[in-house]
Parts: C-alpha cells; sequence; structure tokens
C-alpha cells in the first residue's frame, strides 16, 4: 500500500507541476500539493521563504520555481514513502473476504 501511495503522489506531482509550466496556472501548483505533504510542505516553504525577497527579475523567480518543484515533487515523494503519519495505512490488517452473505444461511 505505501508504494501506491507513493507512486500516487508521484504521478499527481508531475501532472500538476509539469503540463501547467507555461501560463498563469503554473503559479497555482504549490495549492494542489501542499496539503497532501502537510508537515514537510510547511518545512519546505519556510525555507524556500528565504529565497523570496532576492526574487527581482525573470531568471531568479524560474530558478526559484525549479527549486521549490523539485523539493515538492522529490521530497513529497520520499516524505509520501516514509511518512510517520502514513505509518497506520502500512500497519492496517488486510480486508478478509466475506465468506457468506448476511441472510444467505436463512434461505431468503
Amino acid at each position: 500500500m505505501p508504494q501506491w501511495l507513493t507512486g500516487a503522489y508521484l504521478a499527481w506531482s508531475l501532472f500538476i507541476y509539469y503540463p501547467r509550466a507555461k501560463g498563469d496556472l503554473h503559479s497555482w501548483w504549490p495549492v494542489f500539493l501542499y496539503p497532501l505533504i502537510w508537515p514537510l510542505s510547511g518545512v519546505i516553504e519556510a525555507v524556500l521563504r528565504g529565497f523570496r525577497p532576492a526574487l527581482s527579475s525573470d531568471w531568479s523567480y524560474t530558478v526559484y520555481d525549479y527549486l521549490a518543484g523539485a523539493f515538492y515533487i522529490a521530497g513529497g515523494t520520499g516524505w509520501t514513502a516514509e511518512s510517520p503519519h502514513l505509518r497506520f495505512i502500512r500497519n492496517c490488517p488486510p480486508p478478509r473476504a466475506a465468506t457468506s452473505l448476511p441472510g444467505a444461511a436463512s434461505g431468503r
């Protein structure tokens, strides 16, 4: 199950980040990834906040955006693979198959 969640996050983050690389919609990509990796995304934003005041040109914003994208995609994928808050999914027993339907024994 954790590998499935990791793959789903990686696919979602690549789908959100790269197809929207051109145009006005690109500035919205963090909104779709931030809540999925909440504790880590808060740390990522705190680290990247130090780089924002230096964004005075288009090329510096592009470098910042690539750096943020790398943190969200690579860091988020690693976080979903090893995250303690997803431990409950790893520890859940697999569902058991039902042996009979309710009411089947009574002949209804």
